[in-house]
């Protein structure tokens, strides 16, 4: 049975729940129908099976799920069942009803689990999710269980709740093949603890100590009252981040009720901390403490002193739009009276003013004509077709989204044709436009039947992009009746079937990203296109901008995206459109939110400049082209840097991946592209535990691209925690498989016994930027049930090199460890040292880097056959390990190498040619003196007590040092660095 971390829960939910007396009552800590006992009444007649009450079932097949009379207590499990003809990409899931959260330190769930799986492929978990209002505000996966050989098994997931959060509940998830039964749901809570130092009458505004080693600052007290807020804004000292605690206190009188506790990091970006006080019974005043875990981590902070202060409240810029005369969307009549004239230019004439203007317009022209003699669209390699104009498609008996790809397809006819007779006035194009969109009209529904996903989806959000085109840019062709008939679809099928889904719930930033931003996008759009001609359409479009706007606020803080870029791309492709028409008409609330400049900066950190290819994490390709409207957009309102990614990324001379029109609307025909030269070697996405190290943006041969994934696991993500990418020159020699459901064994990470990831934890516990290194560290150890240890630590020497550390321990008894790298799909060379050669590329594109293994021991070997290789390296893993890899890009590789190694500690020293490079890496943070005893580097011995120390030496003199959280460095006799703190240091 597994424990939770550092955690003791103080009430069972079988149990008698006694608390303290501001506790909420007993029914609002119990799991709803947890023992799955109680049947819903509405499904007594279902034929496949009655379900459970106070549970939602959910899944790509509601058929799959029913209660089983095969339960561990009881009468009645909860099952999940999917057989080898439903495909492998399925899934299933109850979820429990929202409960009100009580004050509390922590919660858990468990449940007991039985999984049948086929062929290995099925496999269970837990999910523990925190609401505010509809939102979700936190996400904990338990790890994922497969087949039990016929055994009940417990697993269970803890986690902090956000302050933000009112409301707790659970699911149990099952996917891919075989059955799932869940039993014995059960939740568990820690009480809110007290903070002795934090009197009353305590002293407010300056550092003190706590008590218990702790160390921080009181803020003021103040009454009690509606609508207060804890606020601070801190910033990390180093690129180990120190953990900051910010507390809520709660008094009645001098006696402390309970305080409410969130743990960050600092990083050393800025972070500001805004969250609600959630006050429990009894309570008459509140003051706010931040504090760390000691004195001297205290000090590698800048925190500002904490307040407990009224909200102001939110600046809600009302929607006063008043509607431009048709056409409207995408851009103003000057704009568009410009466009109009380059249209009418002779092609040799309008290449010779704007080259790639002219391309992206030959090819828009020229699908809008190909659209207009189509008879069929077929998609999914033939799969599933229907006629043109387009006829209500077939039904199908297979849960498979069908009408994503045939819905996608519809649009993008419709809008070529719509935007070729909006810059032409070519009434050939008026005509096929008007016919397929009113064809589209008359469908009973714009979301498939057959596909669980109702009352709207991806397909819903598409075709109101596509029919609200044709609606805005065909307007002065079109009868008042043909207007009624499209308005009314775009508002009752479209807008409405929207609505409804965001009411409902299933439409969430978090639970599915993209797909929350299609659909509100696609109602935001609808809405414009009809406003002041039918008085509903202000109400969609108000309801659209604040959703749209919680989608930006939901998302990685740096920017980035937790699906991937092509999932990212096409998220912000469907929501710019009514960004860009809201800004257009002079609302610019959304069209200023800063995750819009910020995601666009994180796709640019991903782009390999010289092949237009990107990170692809995640569910993901290598394609950049899925953020090219954003780029657009912000391009031709003179953005330098996103014309210079969207040169980089093919957008400015072809259509977009997505709403390809708006390569031509959008098309930054004034703008000069600005080279990001001056930008950090490195970025961090803290919310997705991304990070990304990178030579430069010139797209140089001898240029890399690293990058690092450990961090939350959401939609679209797979089970590779610690996996990294690398690209040399514009060859990616280390790679992600990139799209589809892709086990562990397919990534550049750890197998355990010859497993994969069992669960989805890992994290990112350090990233910094210190002089001339880069250094990264991800936490993977509770993906594999075998380690107790499995942090990565990466460092990036000079902009040239990569070392990656793996430290290791085991969590009983000795496992075998099988490191991983994934390559292109030359062969690669396997030296007799340990060095593995791995190109990619032809020709002049040939690029290559060599991997030096740990030299301790183990056997390599590399897969063969056709498409990548995988590199394994594999080793018995007994006790505490630290085990090192070197990679070098052709031109860099080392004349000497040697490591030494001690438990808890790796001394690493590199032989340039031109000089020594040491890199130790010395997770405890003890003072240790290394020195090699053989080798054909420098032996002089090195003490440090610095969690990362790298050293060049040249002729005997160190030239550069960088030190992570350290107060000492010698070499040899010379004090590099003395201080009575620790700190980050470099010279």
């Amino acid at each position: 049975m597994m424990k939770m971390n550092a955690l003791t829960l103080c009430v069972l939910l079988t149990a008698s729940v006694s608390f303290a007396q501001n506790t909420a009552p007993d029914a609002a800590v119990l799991v709803p129908n947890g023992g799955f006992e109680e049947v819903d009444a509405a499904t007594l007649n279902r034929p496949e099976g009655v379900l459970p009450a106070a549970w939602t079932a959910r899944g790509v097949t509601l058929a799959a799920h029913r209660l089983v009379e095969d339960a561990r207590t009881g009468r009645y499990a909860a099952g999940i069942s999917f057989t080898q003809g439903e495909g492998n990409a399925v899934s299933g899931y109850y979820y429990s009803r929202p409960e009100p959260l009580p004050a509390c330190k922590r919660v858990g769930v468990s449940a007991y689990v039985r999984v049948t799986a086929e062929v290995g492929a099925g496999q269970a978990h837990l999910r523990l999710l925190f609401q505010k209002g509809e939102q979700y505000v936190g996400i904990s996966d338990s790890p994922r269980l497969g087949d039990t050989n016929g055994q009940w098994q417990r697993i269970e997931v803890s986690a902090n709740p956000p302050p933000e959060a009112e409301t707790w509940r659970m699911s149990v998830e099952f996917s891919g093949l075989g059955t799932a039964l869940f039993d014995d749901c059960e939740l568990a809570i820690e009480a809110p603890d007290i903070l002795p130092a934090a009197t009353r009458d305590a002293p407010a505004g300056q550092a003190m100590a706590l008590g218990d080693g702790l160390y921080g600052i009181l803020g003021p007290v103040v009454p009690v009252a509606d609508g207060l807020e804890v606020v601070t804004e801190f910033t990390g000292r180093s690129a180990l981040p120190q953990r900051l605690h910010i507390r809520t206190v709660q008094y009645a009188g001098d006696r402390q009720l309970a305080t409410i506790t969130h743990v960050l990091r600092a990083w050393q970006d800025g972070t500001g901390y805004r969250a609600p006080v959630r006050g429990v019974a009894g309570v008459d005043a509140v003051r706010a403490v931040a504090y760390a875990d000691s004195e001297n981590s205290w000090d590698a902070m800048f925190v500002d002193p904490p307040e407990c202060r009224q909200a102001a409240p939110p600046v809600e810029e009302g929607f006063s739009v008043a509607p431009q005369p048709h056409p409207r969307l995408f851009v103003t009549a000057d704009e568009l009276a410009r466009l109009r004239a380059l249209a009418k230019l002779p092609p040799e004439q309008l290449a010779q003013r704007h080259p790639e203007f002219a391309q992206a317009y030959k090819q828009l022209i020229d699908k809008a004509e190909h659209s207009l003699t189509r008879e069929e669209i077929s998609v999914y390699g033939g799969r599933y077709k229907t006629t043109m104009p387009p006829a209500v498609p077939p039904r199908h008996d297979d849960n498979f989204p069908y009408w994503t790809g045939l819905s996608r397809e519809i649009e993008n006819c419709i809008q070529a044709m719509a935007t070729a007779y909006l810059l032409t006035g070519d009434e050939r194009y008026a005509e096929g436009c008007r016919a397929w969109t009113l064809a589209l009209c008359e469908w009973p529904t714009w979301n498939d039947p057959d596909y669980s996903c109702h009352p709207s989806c991806l397909d819903t959000g598409h075709f109101c992009h596509a029919v609200a085109f044709a609606y805005d840019f065909l307007y002065d062709c079109l009868s008042p009746e043909q207007r009624k008939i499209i308005a009314d679809a775009l508002l009752e099928k479209g807008a409405e079937a929207v609505y409804q889904s965001g009411e409902k719930g299933w439409a969430r930033t978090q639970s599915w990203p993209n797909g929350f931003a299609v659909v509100m996008g696609g109602m935001g759009i609808a809405g414009m296109a009809v406003l002041g001609d039918d008085e509903r359409a202000a109400r969609y479009v108000e309801y659209a901008r604040r959703r749209v706007g919680e989608f930006y606020d939901a998302q990685d803080r740096d920017g980035g995206y937790v699906e991937g870029l092509v999932y990212g791309g096409y998220a912000m492709s469907l929501t710019m459109p009514f960004v860009g028409t809201l800004a257009a008409h002079g609302d610019e609330l959304l069209s200023r939110h800063p995750y819009i400049h910020r995601t666009l900066r994180f796709a640019t950190y991903c782009l390999e400049p010289s092949t237009a290819t990107s990170v692809n994490f995640s569910d993901s390709s290598y394609t950049s082209r899925a953020y090219n409207s954003t780029a657009a957009w912000r391009a031709r309102a003179g953005d330098g840097l996103a014309r210079w990614y969207l040169d980089r990324a093919l957008g400015t001379a072809a259509l977009h991946t997505y709403t390809p029109p708006l390569s031509v609307l959008w098309h930054p025909l004034d703008t000069q592209p600005e080279a990001p030269g001056d930008w950090e070697p490195a970025a961090h996405y803290r919310d997705i535990g991304w990070a990304i190290m990178r030579s430069g943006f010139e797209g140089r041969p001898q240029d890399i691209l690293f990058a690092m994934r450990s961090g939350y696991h959401g939609s679209h993500c797979q089970l590779d925690q610690n996996s990294f990418m690398l690209n040399v020159g514009g060859q990616w020699l280390l790679q992600d498989p990139g799209y589809g459901k892709v086990p562990t064994e397919l990534h550049s990470t750890l197998l355990v016994d010859g497993l994969g990831q069992a669960a989805a934890g890992g994290e990112m516990v350090a990233f910094g930027r210190l002089g001339n290194i880069v250094y990264a560290a991800g936490d993977a150890a509770r993906c594999y049930p075998g380690l107790r240890t499995f942090t990565r630590h990466v460092v990036m020497v000079d902009r040239a090199y990569i070392v990656v550390v793996d430290e290791l321990a085991p969590a009983a008894g000795p496992v075998e460890v099988t490191s991983q790298l994934v390559t292109a799909a030359v062969e690669p060379l396997i030296g007799t040292s340990g060095a593995v050669r791995i190109s990619a590329g032809e020709g002049d594109a040939t690029r290559n880097c060599t991997a030096y293994l740990s030299d301790s021991g183990g056997q390599t070997a590399a897969s063969t056959g056709d498409g990548a290789k995988t590199i394994r390296h594999t080793y018995r893993l007994a006790g505490p390990r630290m085990v090192p890899m070197v990679i070098s890009p052709e031109g860099r590789e080392p004349v000497g190498l040697s490591t030494l190694s001690g438990e808890g500690i790796i001394d690493i020293r590199i032989n340039t040619g031109t000089g020594t490079d040491i890199i130790i890496i010395n997770p405890t943070g003890e003072m240790h003196s290394t020195a090699p005893t053989e080798g054909p580097v420098v032996r002089t011995p090195v003490e440090s007590d610095a969690r990362v120390t790298r050293l060049r030496v040249v002729e005997g003199a160190v030239v550069d040092l960088a030190a992570v959280w350290g107060s000492t460095v010698k070499y040899g006799d010379e004090v590099l660095l003395q201080s009575d703190d620790r700190l980050d240091y470099s010279m």
